[in-house]
């Protein structure tokens, strides 16, 4: 009868590791997927993948994200049923960083998306010093010329919204974004990601 026991509790044992395994390789999966994305050349034109500290000392939109360990680690404190929320949050903050980055290129301003989390930004008084990982925010932008106070905000921007923003920043009267896609959304998960 104990042999019988362990022959029947062994099939159980193996299908409960897999169900484990199984939940581990969709948050690998999903944080894999994501990797990939951000090193599409095409999503990603411009992208800055260094983490050294950034110095902006020209007319600048820099926008700032966490590496792939940092989400990794995000959507894990979040929990992963919300998983599908933080993809199209990255995902959206990559589009617009994209889209803005061709607008600007016309304009002549330099843009691009940084895995950095520490800025030096020049202004005529001299250089401001930006941690975002010591202001506790996840993704955003710094707006700067090299001489004024730069504008640095945090989430997920409305297109119209970011070219107001750098209208009014850059005193610019016909710039003008890509319109801002269907599927584009600024309301996802968590709240520290939303824009204002």
């Amino acid at each position: 009868m104990k042999k019988f026991s362990i022959w029947f509790l062994l099939p159980l044992l193996v299908l409960a590791a897999c169900k484990h395994k199984q939940k581990k390789e969709s948050i690998d999966t999903l944080v894999d997927t994501m990797q990939i994305k951000t090193t599409d050349t095409e999503l990603t034109k411009g992208v800055d993948l260094t983490h050294k500290t950034v110095k902006i000392d020209s007319p600048s939109v820099i926008f700032f994200m966490p590496d792939y360990k940092e989400r990794t680690e995000i959507i894990r404190f979040y929990g992963t049923y919300n998983q599908f929320d933080f993809e199209q949050i990255f995902s959206n903050f990559r589009r617009l960083a994209l889209d803005a980055s061709q607008a600007l290129t016309r304009q002549h301003i330099k843009s691009y998306l940084t895995f950095s989390s520490q800025f030096d930004i020049k202004t005529d008084s001299g250089y401001i010093h930006f941690d975002r990982k010591a202001q506790h925010e996840i993704v955003g932008f710094i707006i700067a010329d090299g001489h004024k106070a730069p504008l640095i905000k945090f989430g997920v921007y409305k297109y119209i919204d970011l070219e107001n923003l750098i209208k009014d920043y850059f005193n610019i009267k016909d710039f003008n974004m890509l319109n801002q896609p269907q599927n584009y959304t600024t309301n996802a998960l968590p709240d520290k990601l939303k824009a204002h």
